[in-house]
């Protein structure tokens, strides 16, 4: 009884760790996949969105402070 029960025991435990394994596993490929799309949805539209950033803090720069903080005398 005690070895049918040891084996028992020991098969429901291996079972597990190679469940376990092959979700871990699946779970890190899938958040791969997930980056790796991401990457190419969002990079391009990152790279819009800062330029436009870029060219309204430029603007506001050169028409606020600029202008207003620092002016230049024309002599």
């Amino acid at each position: 009884m005690y070895h049918q029960m040891k084996n028992a025991i020991h098969y429901v435990g291996m079972k597990f760790k190679s469940q376990r394994g092959e979700f871990g596993m699946g779970a890190i490929i899938s958040m791969a996949i997930g980056i790796i799309v991401a990457s190419f949805v969002m990079v391009p539209s990152m790279q819009s969105f800062a330029q436009t950033i870029m060219t309204s803090m430029n603007d506001w720069w050169s028409n606020s402070i600029s202008a207003k903080v620092f002016p230049t005398n024309g002599s």
